[in-house]
Parts: C-alpha cells; sequence; structure tokens
C-alpha cells in the first residue's frame, strides 16, 4: 500500500489499493500466493457484495488455483479475515508515512486524516463489506474490531509520543481518549460511505475535532 496526497494516483488504480497486478507488500511479508489471493479478493469485491463472492471468483481474479487458495486460507471467511487485518496494518503504515513529525501540531493532525482517508478511498468497497460483513463472522469478527482499534489507539499513542509535540503541549492520549477518536472518525467515514459521499468532504471535520480532542490543555 501506498499514499499520497489527496487527489493523486494513477489513472484507473487508486493510492494505496490492493490490485492483482501490482501486488504491494504488507507492513509484515507474506507468501506472494497468499498476496496474491487477498488482492483477488479485493477485485472481487469491487463488482460484488461479499456473500455472492466465491471461492473460485478469488482464485479467478487472483490467477491461480483453488488447491492454491486451500493452501493458505482454509475458507472464504479465514481470506476475508486476512484481507481486513492486511487493510488495518496497511492504514497504519500510511498514517505513520504521512505524518511528519517536525510539523506544527495542527498540520500533523490534517495529515494523518488525509493519509486515513486516502487508504479508506483506495478500498471502499472493502471497508463497506467490512461495516456489512464482520459482525456475521461472529467471535471472529468481534476479536477482529478489537485488534483493529488497539493498532490504531497504539499509532496514535505513538504519533503522539514526539519532542515536536510535547514542545507544544499536546499531551500523550491516554488509551480510553484514543479510543473516543479512533470510534468517532470510523463512525464519521462509515456514514459517509453508506451515504456515497465524497470522503474528502469530512477531512476538515475529522482534522478539527482530532485537534480538539488531542491538542493542548489549557
Amino acid at each position: 500500500m501506498t499514499v499520497g496526497r489527496l487527489g493523486d494516483g494513477v489513472k484507473g488504480e487508486p493510492p494505496g489499493s490492493i490490485t492483482v497486478a501490482h501486488v504491494t507488500a504488507s507492513p509484515r511479508s507474506s507468501p506472494p500466493h497468499r498476496e496474491r489471493l487477498l488482492a483477488g479478493l479485493a477485485e472481487a469485491l469491487r463488482t460484488q457484495e461479499y456473500p455472492t463472492v466465491t471461492i473460485a471468483d478469488i482464485v479467478a481474479h487472483a490467477q491461480t488455483s483453488k488447491r492454491t487458495f486451500y493452501e493458505h486460507f482454509a475458507s472464504r471467511d479465514e481470506c476475508f479475515v486476512a484481507l481486513l487485518r492486511h487493510s488495518v496494518a496497511g492504514m497504519v503504515t500510511n498514517i505513520e508515512t504521512a505524518v511528519d513529525p517536525d510539523s506544527e501540531w495542527p498540520e500533523q493532525a490534517r495529515q494523518a486524516i488525509e493519509a486515513l482517508v486516502l487508504s479508506v478511498q483506495a478500498e471502499p468497497e472493502v471497508h463497506l463489506t467490512w461495516l456489512r460483513g464482520a459482525p456475521s463472522l461472529g467471535a471472529e469478527g468481534r476479536s477482529l474490531s478489537r485488534d483493529g482499534m488497539t493498532s490504531f489507539v497504539a499509532m496514535i499513542q505513538s504519533l503522539a509520543d514526539t519532542p515536536s509535540l510535547q514542545a507544544a503541549g499536546v499531551p500523550q492520549p491516554s488509551r480510553q481518549m484514543a479510543m473516543v477518536l479512533v470510534g468517532g472518525l470510523r463512525e464519521l467515514i462509515d456514514s459517509a460511505l453508506e451515504d456515497g459521499a465524497n470522503l474528502h468532504g469530512i477531512v476538515d471535520v475529522a482534522t478539527e475535532a482530532t485537534i480538539l480532542l488531542l491538542g493542548p490543555r489549557s
């Protein structure tokens, strides 16, 4: 996954997207065929609702075989969970890469929000499928949500723990405070996706909320 500025991107391929033709490296290296299968599922979700996606669809988009699929995943749901975990890890990496620790605090907040929005814009179908389909995964879906929250909270706390933000009076947020921010941003993004709205339209309010919630205390 890669991140640019809002409005960047190669024609026909949004920045940060997972594609079979250009399977990007995950934050933790994975076997090439596993990456291709994740990309195959992401591609299938661009034109189909998850309940209608079959393993045959995934391997067709991945240009591989069912035998290869079962070498890496026991089921379609297992592949789906792996794709969502891959997506979360990619978003975290994108945001961490986009934030310049030497920038002023408000600019760092905007950089983080823009990187988050770019990541979601690159894979809106994956995020919509997570929103609609994760609850059907039961315990695995709940674990996925908890782990995703933990990853984002740790990222926020890490980004806030820098000399420049300390000098600006920005405290390192508690776990609970970071959870409030992540939950609010997720709801804002989910609502925009469900309404078919342009995600760029939430950047200003999301940045303002981040600054107000995490900024210097009087």
